[in-house]
């Protein structure tokens, strides 16, 4: 800033001087502003990246190895899964928690606790974390399973499904499908995550 005297001498300041400095200090200012921005984006995308690819190599075959893994056993063991009973089951234990989801988040998560209270919180978490993947195996299995039999898809040795009589299963198909978009409920039918949440 540079000071100067008027008529009477009294010191004045240039204004010229200071609105030029000030737009220097402002466009500085913005530049940081825009790189800081350039560089959260950079590493907003990395990470947005990194959850992609984690996702999709890492957690999908994870979760697809688990219902697998549910599936089987349940085939295995089929005398104790009956179709009817895994799809009604399932769907009762999917009710059951869905209506009971904000009084359990409650009492296991969000209240007060005693450290040993949190172990025990913690626990219960991933208790219903797998009582909801075998419901979800049980309804889907279930499902599935029904719809075979009512479709009458008939099936080889190795289990691969026989032309005869699929064209009721591709009729099923086209019917859900336009009942989904019908709906708005498409986007259900995607199962894979391709982001995961890390708390």
């Amino acid at each position: 800033m540079r000071h100067s005297v008027d008529v009477n001498g009294v010191p004045t300041m240039d204004c010229k001087t200071e609105d030029h400095n000030e737009k220097i200090l402002q466009d500085g200012i913005q530049k940081i502003v825009i790189v800081r921005q350039e560089s959260l984006v950079r590493n907003g995308n990395v990470l947005s990246l990194v959850d992609i690819l984690l996702a999709i190599f890492v957690v999908t075959p994870l979760v697809v190895f688990a219902w697998r893994g549910s599936w089987g056993l349940m085939d295995i063991y089929v005398d104790y899964f009956p179709l009817l009973g895994c799809f009604l089951v399932g769907m009762g234990i999917h009710i059951f928690l869905a209506t009971c989801q904000n009084s359990l988040h409650r009492a296991i998560v969000e209240s007060d606790k005693h450290w040993t209270l949190k172990i025990v919180s913690q626990f219960l978490r991933r208790c219903y974390t797998y009582l909801f993947l075998t419901a979800t195996v049980l309804h889907w299995r279930g499902g599935w399973g029904l719809l075979d039999y009512l479709t009458q898809v008939q099936f080889s040795e190795e289990f691969v499904a026989q032309p005869k009589g699929s064209h009721w299963f591709l009729i099923t198909w086209v019917l859900c499908v336009v009942m989904l978009v019908i709906l708005k409920g498409l986007r259900n039918s995607i199962a894979p995550p391709f982001a995961i949440f890390f708390p």
